[in-house]
């Protein structure tokens, strides 16, 4: 047996800064197309639920109930991409006008933080993921210039619809810490190759289950297969495969594996299936047009 030893340096951990903030769009029940959400302040997770409803019998609390948990979060940031518009109440005509009060989607966000220690300051990070994100408006103040000028800061506040975790509640929330000792520094660069995206593929937010699988077992190089297509009776064949979803971008929805007769033309797009990621010189989009 071994005495407690307090405030070794080591073990003196504390959490400082924001970064790489990217935005995910929703597709097809996945979040890709990330853009950079430049700007951040201030990420304040707002985790609300889990109170206590006491039912008692027999002059006792006789059980103790905790309501669902929920999260949300506010976004603070001198900035938003342009690709927020949409999940903001924003639309624009061809002509540039900016039009609110429009519906709104959901979409995925992730955020970096630091993580350190009082020996090493810069130890390392915590990558965090919010799923089911939807924006409520806020407000906007402009004031007019000083003496101190400052920029003008703008924030969202998030309200989110949790997603599966296999062997778990559903959540809307998840992190890795790249200080854990369980987490492999190999896996975890793969997990960021796709959340941030590189020479071959596009930046997507993986769902939690796909997180996990990615941390314990890293990522399969795959290359995508051109789909067939008979320019004659108009049919595209998708190839039968596990590690490839092709989407047909008309609709947004993942084509089934075999033939499918075409109406009008049509975008197919390649997207690596969870736990999968491209590599080599490869195609991951055609345009297939009727006769």
């Amino acid at each position: 047996m071994t005495r407690i030893v307090f405030d070794k340096l080591d073990e003196r951990y504390f959490d400082q800064g924001v970064k790489f903030g990217v935005l995910y769009q929703s597709s097809a029940g996945g979040y890709v197309d990330g853009v950079p959400w430049n700007g951040l302040v201030n990420v304040t997770q707002s985790p609300s639920g889990a109170e206590p409803n006491k039912q008692y019998a027999d002059d006792i609390v006789y059980v103790n109930l905790l309501s669902a948990e929920e999260f949300s979060a506010t976004i603070e940031a001198f900035m938003a991409p342009r690709e927020f518009d949409q999940y903001n109440g924003v639309s624009r005509t061809a002509s540039g006008l900016q039009v609110s009060g429009q519906n709104r989607g959901m979409f995925g966000f992730c955020w970096r933080t630091g993580r350190g220690t009082a020996e090493n300051p810069n130890e390392g990070y915590v990558l965090n993921f919010a799923y089911g994100c939807q924006a409520s408006p806020s407000e906007k103040a402009h004031a007019t210039k000083s003496d101190t000028p400052e920029p003008v800061t703008f924030s969202w506040s998030l309200s989110t619809t949790p997603v599966a975790v296999a062997g778990y509640e559903p959540t809307a929330y998840c992190s890795v810490d790249s200080t854990d000792p369980s987490v492999s520094a190999a896996n975890l660069a793969a997990l960021e190759a796709i959340l941030y995206g590189d020479e071959n593929n596009d930046p997507r937010l993986p769902l939690p289950d796909e997180i996990d699988a990615i941390l314990g077992t890293g990522v399969v190089e795959v290359t995508p297969i051109a789909p067939a297509f008979d320019e004659v009776t108009d049919t595209i064949t998708i190839p039968v495969t596990a590690d490839v979803d092709y989407f047909n971008m008309n609709t947004g929805e993942v084509m089934p594996d075999g033939p499918t007769v075409i109406t009008e033309d049509t975008v197919v797009e390649a997207r690596p299936t969870a736990g999968r990621t491209f590599v080599g010189t490869f195609v991951d989009r055609w345009l297939y047009e009727i006769a």
